[in-house]
């Protein structure tokens, strides 16, 4: 799993009404897990205080609009630094369906 993961529109704090019952709704900025061990979006503010991080099983940073394309060459130098850093499930995964013959 990345640190980031693109959506198409907002979405708000699921536990900043739990702080603030009577403030606005805030958007989110991550899809993460909390110290309490349930997932929640978070806004900045309730993920410094409950969230537990970024990367796989820990959370996303939510970003709104389209995930850009990506550049081959800039796919190459990272599937090389995972692979020479033993990161071959992730270094997979960034290869997608194409594999990892193409970057080698």
């Amino acid at each position: 799993m990345a640190d980031e993961t693109y959506i198409s529109s907002p979405v708000h704090c699921d536990t900043h009404p739990v702080k603030h019952p009577d403030g606005p709704a805030v958007n989110a900025a991550y899809d993460a897990r909390t110290v309490q061990g349930f997932w929640a979006y978070l806004c900045e503010s309730c993920f410094s205080e409950w969230g537990i991080g970024l990367g796989t099983g820990k959370g996303q940073r939510l970003i709104i609009g389209e995930k850009p394309k990506p550049d081959p060459q800039r796919t190459r130098t990272q599937i090389h630094a995972l692979l020479e850093a033993g990161e071959w499930g992730m270094a997979e995964e960034l290869a997608g369906e194409e594999g990892l013959d193409k970057y080698l």
